[in-house]
């Protein structure tokens, strides 16, 4: 036990503001394939959160599947669906009610023709008056009075960012192609406009941005929507990484803090006139549900998000809702509905941290304090000791002249949850003992509460896509849910359909030496605000480090943690890459890069017809991570009913922001898990197995060999085959085999990285899909700045 002198102090009089219902919220991720789930009710009901933020990516989805809301066949919504999913939230919550917030993430498939993730220029309207008829269908035909109505989820990512050098704070990638940040301001506006049309009662807000750091991105979208913002959302999530260690994990919420204050201070400077909240809507740890991060679902998550809250509080959030309700990697409530230290934690906040917030002081950066003098003349008292090892702590109450001789006491730690009454004297004044990574509760308003335990004091991590654990705790796995999310999410966060990311669930050019935990702002999902790039159909998450953002002069708000929104939530983001011919050359902005460029960068005149590749979702719900792949397996591009034997692939627009002389190729592959053949031993070995790398790489097609000089490169590759991308950092693939035999043939210790997780040393992907056919790698262990542009191509088949 430490011996250091450590001391809080409370003065009860002094009031410094107030604290809200909202401050204690809750993203429901499963609100809609969970609304009938009794137990799933029962767990909501006792969280009793503030407000809710209905947030799923496959609301977009038709409604056969197990969230999606979209009456795809008549091109509206399925009004029973929605209505029985808003209804379950009002029943499973009785007199106690919470705020609604509803988020529209994106938009339906036929909204996007070319599939290339951006709304179509001409379904502006058309996607105003879907969102318009979802308001009529639950506050108009059914009175449900739904109060915030929130537009889009992290499309700042795709919209802006990635468009930009350094995360987003620099120039132009390329000249010709502007980012889209008007689009989507047009967008928000016609959708704001028709639903106040419908409902003129009703707040409109968002737009959920993955980085919340990003002003160049959100002060001019506040400026262009400021008409028709009633409120303002962004997210937060510190690392990707499942190794970040937990000090910087809990030091990280200080960004939730700084970057609240900015936000807020950015609301007064354009709206003085007229109150703009700020909301965050989401936080967790993990950008990504990628890492399996036990941290989550256990003691340590009720210690982040309690010292999230407290930041945005502080700093002058109007809400905050964790990330997310039910899930196996980040949810309060695991899979088979067992209550986590999260979701006991929120109880706790939600039943007695409303009312005015007290002054505190701690003179120790681990012990963190918080008190609510609530009405009545209660008074609650939290202490948060967020180090690996057990505190006394010396505890002075200014003014609290108990009339109880006892008090509730309420612990969260790594033996799970657990409440006693104690004497009003071992608190009064007194030193008080708080376990490693714990959350301490006082209260003197309820001396009978009873909450049901925890059953898991410690979580394992998820086994599977869904992000389950292998025991008990999964006996209800999600159909169509790669997650979290992003996230997505992110997500969820990921962040899946909500993979989310997370979190993170962003790419953003920034050198691969940069530290895991850094300064970036996404995912996301990831400055690093992103969280993981999913793809141009949903949350694209990139991040930077302070390091990166230093050396570009960058605000001096950032600190030394990675920020980053997780792809929670994103479908697509472990969608597959199939290319085919099919339709012709996008005339959007996008044209400019999709015209293959020679080495010195100037256009090249290609008059053979080059097929526009398309997206195919190859998924496969057993592995948990999927990777972009060349899928050739139906490519009929001469249109004779049979696969082609032989397929023209062209690799062009090559373009590397690393410091490494990185290759990039592809192997072929057995199956979509990536297993691959060993002819010594005649089985199959899939990604992760000892092994595997070797086999890969010597099984790699000799004639696709990328790396910064390449500019353009066409061969012609067997079709009927599945072929997954590789990277070695620092190196080529034969130096990275001979390095591993035993006989390296230079200095370098060239890495190899695969677009499946489990086949990297840390279990991250490194390959993204970046847009319709353009592929984004990662050279960093541990996922660097996740900025997935260390080395980028695009790609396109033809038959000559």
């Amino acid at each position: 036990m430490a011996t250091t002198s450590l001391n809080v102090t409370v003065d009860w009089n002094a009031v410094e503001g107030q604290t809200k219902n909202e401050h204690f919220g809750i993203n429901v991720y499963r609100a809609v394939a969970d609304a009938g789930n009794s137990k799933y009710r029962s767990n909501m009901n006792h969280m009793s959160p503030g407000i809710i933020r209905f947030h799923n990516m496959d609301y977009m989805k038709d409604s056969s599947k197990d969230h999606g809301l979209i009456d795809t066949e008549n091109k509206t919504w399925d009004a029973q669906k929605v209505i029985n999913t808003i209804q379950a939230s009002i029943d499973m919550f009785g007199t106690d009610q919470p705020q609604r917030m509803f988020n529209i993430p994106s938009w339906p498939s036929w909204m996007d023709a070319n599939n290339d993730g951006y709304l179509d220029s001409d379904r502006f309207d058309e996607y105003a008056n879907l969102c318009a008829d979802l308001v009529k269908i639950v506050n108009k035909d059914n009175k449900f009075g739904v109060q915030y109505w929130e537009i889009t989820n992290e499309k700042d990512i795709e919209y802006f960012s990635i468009f930009h050098t350094k995360s987003g704070w620099g120039k132009l990638i390329d000249p010709n192609q502007p980012n889209r940040l008007d689009e989507l301001i047009t967008i928000y506006n016609k959708v704001a406009e028709a639903m106040k049309a419908v409902d003129p009662s009703i707040k409109v807000g968002g737009p959920s941005v993955a980085r919340p750091d990003l002003t160049p991105f959100y002060e001019p979208f506040i400026k262009g929507t400021l008409h028709n913002l009633d409120f303002f959302t962004y997210h937060y999530y510190p690392t990707g990484s499942a190794s970040t260690s937990d000090e910087q994990v809990f030091n990280a919420t200080n960004s939730i803090g700084k970057y609240t204050k900015s936000i807020v201070d950015t609301l007064k400077k354009l709206s003085p006139d007229r109150e703009i909240p700020a909301m965050l809507g989401e936080y967790n740890i993990s950008w990504t549900w990628e890492t399996h991060d036990p941290r989550m679902t256990n003691n340590k998550g009720a210690v982040f998000d309690a010292l999230s809250i407290i930041e945005a509080i502080d700093n002058g959030a109007a809400a905050s809702l964790s990330w997310n309700e039910k899930d196996g990697s980040y949810g309060k409530t695991s899979y088979n509905d067992t209550l986590r230290p999260g979701g006991q934690l929120l109880h706790l906040f939600n039943e007695y941290l409303v009312g005015n917030r007290i002054s505190t002081s701690s003179n120790n950066s681990n012990i963190t304090t918080f008190a609510v003098d609530r009405p009545g003349s209660h008074k609650a008292y939290v202490l948060i000791n967020s180090s690996n090892s057990a505190q006394e702590v010396a505890v002075t109450f200014n003014n609290w002249n108990s009339t109880q001789s006892n008090v509730s006491k309420h612990i969260i730690s790594d033996a799970g949850y657990s409440q006693e009454l104690t004497a009003w004297d071992t608190v009064n004044n007194s030193t008080i003992f708080l376990p490693a990574n714990s959350v301490i509760f006082f209260e003197d308003g309820s001396l009978d509460v009873s909450l049901p335990p925890t059953n898991e004091p410690n979580p394992t991590p998820p086994s599977d896509s869904q992000g389950n654990t292998g025991g008990s705790d999964v006996s209800l796995p999600p159909t169509n849910e790669p997650n979290l999310t992003p996230p997505s999410d992110r997500q969820g966060n990921t962040g899946g359909s909500d993979v989310g990311l997370p979190p993170t669930n962003e790419p953003n050019p920034t050198p691969p030496s940069v530290p895991q935990v850094s300064s970036s702002i996404s995912s996301p999902e990831n400055i690093s605000a992103g969280g993981i790039p999913s793809s141009y159909t949903s949350t694209l998450h990139q991040q930077s480090s302070p390091g990166n953002l230093s050396s570009y002069n960058q605000p001096d708000r950032f600190d030394n943690m990675e920020f980053s929104s997780k792809p929670k939530d994103s479908s697509t983001n472990i969608a597959s890459l199939l290319l085919s011919s099919g339709k012709s050359v996008s005339q959007s902005l996008k044209s400019a890069l999709d015209t293959p460029r020679n080495i010195s960068g100037s256009h090249v005149t290609d008059k053979t017809a080059i097929g526009e590749p398309e997206i195919a979702a190859v998924l496969n719900p057993s592995n948990d991570s999927q990777a972009p792949l060349l899928d050739l397996r139906k490519t009929d591009l001469n249109k004779d009913g049979q696969v082609d034997n032989k397929v023209f692939v062209n690799f062009y627009d090559v373009k590397s922001h690393a410091v490494y002389n990185n290759t990039v190729g592809f192997y072929k592959i057995a199956n979509i898990d990536g297993a691959v053949f060993d002819s010594l031993t005649g089985k199959l070995i899939p990604p992760g197995e000892k092994g595997y790398a070797q086999v890969a790489l010597e099984q790699r097609v000799l004639e696709v060999e990328l790396n910064r000089n390449t500019g353009q490169l066409m061969t012609q590759l067997e079709g009927g085959a599945l072929y997954a991308p590789y990277l070695i950092a620092s190196g080529t693939a034969q130096e990275y085999l001979s390095n591993i035999s035993g006989n390296p043939t230079s200095n370098q210790t060239p890495q190899a990285f695969f677009g499946y997780g489990v086949g990297n040393p840390d279990n991250i992907n490194h390959v993204k899909l970046l847009g319709k056919n353009q592929l984004g790698f990662e050279d960093t262990a541990g996922g660097g700045d996740r900025d997935f542009n260390d080395l980028m191509f695009k790609v396109k088949v033809q038959n000559s």
